[in-house]
């Protein structure tokens, strides 16, 4: 039993040694054989200083000054929030129509004003827009009606408004 265990733990080592090594990729095609040069900053300076300080031990590289650029800040708080888009009197009776019929349009207003203004651009392919954005406000709950009833609604509703 004792050999038994040692030989499959030889051959389990072996074979993880054989698909860890080579330069073989997966369509066989070899490998390549150079890699791009990494670009450095002050490469002069760097060279001067590697050259005198040959005999002494690796130490990191001192610390660089920021770059004048662009650099990451950490999360801010919002002190004003922009101001709500101004709507057309055919959005604002688009949307109310809607409403009054029992969908809660919050947050969704741009999104139901762009399908309804595209079933009167481009009718043909209106109707997935339809559908999803129906099933979007069925499946958030914001009405109880089906998605065929809202997508009805959202397409007769835009006609009225738009066409």
């Amino acid at each position: 039993m004792r050999r038994l265990l040692t030989a499959l733990c030889g051959v389990a080592l072996a074979g993880g040694l054989v698909a860890c090594g080579g330069d073989a990729t997966v369509d066989n095609a070899g490998a390549p054989s150079s890699v791009a040069p990494l670009t450095r900053e002050n490469t002069k300076e760097s060279s001067t200083e590697s050259s005198s300080d040959s005999t002494s031990s690796s130490l990191p590289a001192p610390a660089r000054e920021p770059s004048q650029g662009g650099e990451d800040r950490g999360a801010r708080e919002v002190q004003n929030a922009p101001e709500a888009q101004h709507r057309t009197e055919e959005e604002r009776q688009f949307l109310d129509a809607l409403t009054k019929e029992g969908l809660d349009v919050k947050d969704l207003e741009d999104t139901l004003v762009a399908s309804a203004q595209n079933v009167c651009g481009n009718p043909e392919q209106s109707g997935t827009l339809i559908n999803a954005v129906a099933g979007q406000l069925v499946e958030q709950q914001r009405t109880s009606k089906s998605v065929e009833d809202v997508a009805s609604l959202i397409e007769k509703t835009a006609q009225k408004a738009y066409c």
